[in-house]
């Protein structure tokens, strides 16, 4: 059964509204005995309501304002230009979203990692890039080891660089609907990583899947290229689905080919169906090198037994 649908709670003009300052709003959905309610999703939209005070003030976010409110689920408040965290202590999800990089932040990615790390580790928070202008995140957009990062939406970002999402523990959910090219390890680490929908990616980088321990299914229909360890420790991927003639680069991005890197699905110990060519381990038997030596024969008869399987 889904979730019932949030309540939205939208604030333009505090003034205006019929409350008649920030308190008056928490008190409308401070905690209940009605186990019924919808979950409240609340946007500060007033642009006049920017700062974070102590106490709680007309149009301050005051310490610990929105604390312990259980039917706050999420959060939108883009005009907030300071530290909220204790503010929304332990709300569900805060949304980001970037409309205008270059006029909002003069395209400079430490200060969207500043933001977030503003927002706590308490709090998870849904980053949206909106901006039309952004089409690429390099290595200068690192916004690596966030403890609060759940979910990322890029929507006109068509290459993502190394390393941008490193570590974020708790990302749940990627979508990245234009994204051609994921840098090595890109999503490495991203323990917590479940959603993945990237209908357009071509490449992905080494590493760029690495230890993404809870990713059970990946479709990635358009995928040509793979770089090494792409998915190396995805302990629990059972379904991957790449481009019928994908191929796996020996040695590339990052890695000197005069050591011994972990292959390509080494320890994907579940992993059950790989859609590929027929002929995939005739005309490139050296990739069979890549998998792991658990797997590699068992493999090898899926890819003949499986290749047209929808997973």
């Amino acid at each position: 059964m889904p979730p019932p649908p949030l309540t939205t709670l939208e604030i333009t003009n505090l003034s205006a509204s019929k409350y008649s300052m920030l308190y008056e709003v928490r008190m409308a959905i401070q905690p209940t005995e009605d186990k019924t309610t919808d979950k409240v999703h609340l946007k500060l939209l007033d642009p006049s309501i920017k700062i974070l005070e102590g106490g709680l003030g007309v149009r301050s976010l005051g310490d610990f304002s929105f604390w312990m409110c259980p039917k706050l689920k999420e959060v939108y408040l883009p005009m907030v230009e300071t530290d909220v965290e204790s503010a929304f202590y332990e709300t569900k999800i805060i949304t980001l979203e970037i409309k205008d990089f270059e006029g909002d932040y003069g395209s400079d990615w430490e200060k969207v990692g500043t933001r977030l790390w503003n927002y706590g580790k308490q709090s998870l928070v849904h980053l949206i890039l909106s901006d039309p202008k952004v089409k690429v995140m390099n290595e200068e957009s690192k916004i690596s080891c966030s403890n609060n990062l759940t979910k990322v939406t890029l929507l006109h970002v068509e290459e993502v660089g190394p390393c941008i999402f490193y570590f974020c523990s708790r990302l749940c959910e990627i979508q990245f609907p234009k994204v051609k090219e994921l840098g090595y390890n890109c999503l490495d680490s991203c323990n917590d990583l479940e959603v993945v929908n990237c209908p357009s990616l071509e490449v992905i980088g080494s590493s760029s899947f690495e230890s993404c321990l809870f990713a059970l299914k990946l479709v990635l229909p358009m995928v040509k290229t793979v770089h090494l360890a792409a998915f190396y420790e995805c302990y629990d991927l059972r379904h991957l689905q790449l481009h019928p003639e994908f191929e796996i680069v020996p040695y590339s991005d990052g890695y000197d080919p005069s050591s011994v890197y972990p292959s390509t699905f080494d320890n994907c110990y579940t992993l059950q169906a790989l859609a590929a060519s027929t002929n995939f381990q005739d005309h490139r038997p050296h990739n069979l090198g890549t998998l792991s030596n658990g797997i590699r024969g068992y493999l090898k008869w899926r890819m003949t037994m499986d290749v047209n399987k929808e997973i």
